[in-house]
């Protein structure tokens, strides 16, 4: 069976075999290799933590498509993160990629942990303090930094191998929505990490009943330094006093809700 049949099955039996699996970026000619130790599970429009609950989107319509292909978000107004779309094409079932340990290229995810880069533009606009080794890739948007993934890869394919090496016959640049500098985008050597190994709990960051522990559907490796620290979501409340809202060019109401995970 190749790597994207096994992406095709169910969500909660491919998000914990996707642990240990290593991910390979190539961006600018620098690759960077991450062993995944952190996921979570999102079921689509059965799902309302899931970005695709309330239907497909511009946003979100890479999420709605084929196994192995790669969903990428941009939230807060500064960080990317990474989903593999799994189950069936049109399902939206996909597994958030939340931490993991470099392997190799750590010097070019060092270097872009580093730069702070301006919304969607990839401008550096200052530095950061430097990460220690294990914290490179530890939480969603440093993994996506250290990968170099920004909102031009969403909607590629993705490469997959279900042995330890990357089969080369596969073209994972294929696929709708890449940006001129699509990265080439390698998963092999998953389901390498025992079920007694795995442990699981809920979502991080989820507001709502997708974040309770209804959907305890974030998965993890019993012990891993990298794994990200579990907060749950913060609840907004609003002032009894609400401040004044200046009105929108053209006289329009600005605003408009912002859409779930």
């Amino acid at each position: 069976m190749s790597g994207t049949e096994l992406l095709a099955g169910p969500l909660l039996e491919v998000a914990p075999a996707l642990l240990g699996a290593v991910l390979t970026s190539t961006v600018d000619g620098e690759p960077v290799s991450v062993r995944l130790t952190e996921v979570e599970a999102y079921a689509g429009g059965h799902d309302p933590g899931s970005h695709g609950f309330r239907g497909r989107t511009a946003r979100n319509a890479a999420l709605f498509g084929p196994p192995a292909t790669v969903y990428v978000y941009f939230t807060y107004g500064m960080h990317f993160c990474v989903n593999i779309v799994c189950g069936h094409d049109g399902e939206a079932s996909a597994v958030l990629l939340r931490a993991g340990e470099v392997l190799a290229g750590a010097e070019t995810a060092r270097d872009r942990s580093q730069r702070r880069k301006s919304a969607g533009l990839g401008a550096a606009s200052g530095r950061a303090r430097p990460l220690r080794d294990r914290d490179l890739a530890s939480g969603p948007a440093r993994l996506a930094r250290s990968l170099g993934l920004t909102l031009d890869h969403n909607g590629t394919r993705l490469g997959t191998s279900t042995g330890p090496e990357p089969d080369p016959a596969v073209d994972p640049a294929a696929g709708e929505g890449q940006g001129p500098e699509a990265p080439v985008l390698q998963l092999s050597g998953w389901g390498t990490v025992s079920p007694g190994q795995v442990l699981q709990g809920p979502r991080v960051g989820v507001a709502g009943p997708g974040g309770s522990d209804g959907y305890p559907w974030r998965f993890w490796i019993d012990g891993e330094p990298t794994v990200s620290r579990y907060r749950p979501a913060v609840v907004r409340t609003r002032s009894r006093t609400p401040r004044p809202t200046p009105p929108a060019p053209g006289g329009e109401s600005a605003g408009g809700a912002v859409p779930s995970r």
